[in-house]
């Protein structure tokens, strides 16, 4: 085997930047403009998120999924507040300790199925004892977040983000989604984005961008603001003591445009979903490889021999994330929105020789 490495099926962030996002950070890098979001470009965001969300939609560009989240979460809240969380979530496993060191929030695991979603029975044993909002000594709770799609390729239907929204309201908690790969999702389940985020009740969504194609931007998305007029000030205040507000925020918002106002973002999530699909179906090939679930969206799991796992590590940087009945090592193989069937050929017959 080469010993160059292969990055491409580590993660979809290691994708390049989309020819349209090029484009348009060429057409945004033409003149003179006022700073902090002051200028046409940023101001073409509520055109945005009124066409995707809503007329109460409002949408706050950011450098990053996880500053998303931290500003979401922040906003809803506060510095000693608590969000319940899946115990296998990004916020808790590869957001570091932002939430609880930065923002000051706690997080509390809570039981979810092998595919990253809510177990929903277990959710509500968990929250109808938990909720406190009136003792000193504890974290006030007063949010659920989930992602869509979570990062062990489960994915919420409409249905089931309702019953979520539901169960969190009647608690008296506000909901944030990470949307990292909510255009993977809605592409996934015939929706469209505001089918799965306000007309379901999602209060606040991180919005991704940069595993479609941008450089590097993602949204804040106040989705109610009828109901959480406070909530908007807040998050333009959080946005700014973390750091998340670019100076020349134009550049932020060109890409979130170039990607999201036309159907970019929807023929890279459908291109990644169709390239997870026949990743899977090349693995019922091998004797040595078997898929653990179904891919819903751009990520596949996929239990390997342990010694096709020795052969996969250095080149492709694959790592087991779980075990198999079998024994065999799960590793995760995501395909960004750049992946042509070639590359997953070369992927099987690398690992083949």
């Amino acid at each position: 085997m080469p010993d160059r490495v292969d990055h491409r099926f580590h993660s979809d962030n290691t994708a390049g930047i989309h020819p349209t996002v090029m484009a348009g950070l060429e057409r945004a890098n033409s003149g003179y403009a006022g700073p902090s979001g002051d200028d046409d470009v940023t101001g073409e965001l509520s055109r945005l998120a009124t066409n995707l969300f809503g007329p109460d939609a409002v949408m706050f560009a950011v450098f990053n999924g996880t500053g998303g989240d931290m500003v979401a979460l922040q906003a809803i809240c506060g510095h000693f507040g608590m969000v319940y969380a899946p115990a296998s979530s990004h916020i808790l496993s590869t957001e570091s300790t932002s939430i609880e060191g930065l923002a000051g929030i706690r997080v509390r695991p809570c039981p979810a199925h092998p595919d990253g979603t809510y177990d929903m029975g277990q959710l509500e044993t968990v929250l109808t004892p938990s909720v406190v909002r009136d003792n000193i000594h504890v974290p006030r709770a007063e949010a659920v977040t989930l992602a869509q799609a979570p990062e062990r390729a489960g994915l919420y239907s409409p249905q089931q983000l309702r019953q979520l929204t539901e169960l969190a309201h009647r608690h008296g908690l506000k909901v944030h989604m990470d949307g990292a790969r909510l255009a993977q999702a809605a592409v996934s389940l015939n929706c469209s984005l505001a089918e799965l985020t306000v007309d379901v009740g999602i209060d606040v969504l991180t919005l991704g961008a940069t595993k479609l194609g941008a450089l590097g931007a993602e949204a804040v998305v106040v989705l109610h603001t009828r109901d959480q007029g406070d909530t908007l000030g807040v998050v333009e205040r959080v946005r700014k003591y973390t750091t998340q507000l670019a100076s020349k925020q134009r550049f932020l918002s060109a890409q979130l445009l170039a990607l999201l106002d036309n159907d970019t973002w929807l023929n890279n999530a459908q291109h990644a979903n169709d390239m997870a699909r026949y990743l899977a179906e090349c693995a019922t090939h091998y004797d040595w490889a078997r898929p653990v679930r179904e891919p819903r969206v751009s990520g596949v799991f996929i239990a390997l021999h342990p010694d096709k796992l020795k052969r996969g590590r250095h080149r492709y940087r694959l790592r087991q994330w779980d075990t198999d009945a079998q024994g065999w090592p799960v590793v995760r193989l995501m395909c960004p929105w750049q992946t042509s069937p070639e590359n997953i050929e070369t992927l099987w017959n690398d690992l083949t020789d």
